[in-house]
């Protein structure tokens, strides 16, 4: 926990103003002391150095009252991958939050009715061998590439599977 709020906070010393603030993972709602970061980020919102906070969770964990109470003080959202059976709460966790006036939507939406886009793909440990064809259109349709920079243990990536396999 300490290491993330100091890893924003420099973040924040280095530059004026952030966009958008997502918390990922793993699963971030699996750290108990998600509240303490949220609050941390909330707050560099309340200062007006960041615009959007986020988190995004696969819905395998209900967010918890704490945590709701904190999201709805500071207008933090939720956004749910849908990893589809693997997004065991999905409904309960949606349900928490709109009992808790907390903001969610789908990771990945698009078109006038948020219909879900799904980016993501499964990695493995088994190697493929995809044509050039196939890689490329992978990559043309990876959303990490456009909107998933992120800092992972003080370093900054362009792409966040890179850094998670780095």
């Amino acid at each position: 926990t300490k290491q993330v709020i100091k890893s924003i906070q420099n973040l924040m010393d280095s530059i004026t103003y952030v966009q958008d603030l997502t918390l990922l993972g793993g699963e971030p709602l699996m750290n108990k002391e998600l509240p303490q970061i949220c609050r941390a980020a909330g707050e560099l919102k309340k200062q007006g150095k960041v615009k959007f906070v986020s988190i995004v969770s696969n819905a395998t964990i209900v967010p918890w009252e704490e945590l709701l109470q904190v999201m709805k003080e500071y207008g933090i959202m939720i956004m749910f991958s849908d990893y589809g059976r693997l997004s065991v709460n999905m409904e309960k966790a949606q349900q928490a939050c709109e009992e808790h006036g907390v903001q969610w939507r789908y990771a990945y939406s698009g078109g006038r009715n948020e219909e879900k886009i799904q980016y993501w793909s499964e990695l493995s440990t088994e190697r493929i061998d995809y044509t050039k064809e196939q890689l490329d259109a992978k990559f043309q349709n990876c959303n990490s590439v456009y909107d998933c920079n992120l800092i992972y243990r003080g370093r900054y990536y362009f792409c966040c599977l890179s850094a998670f396999l780095a």
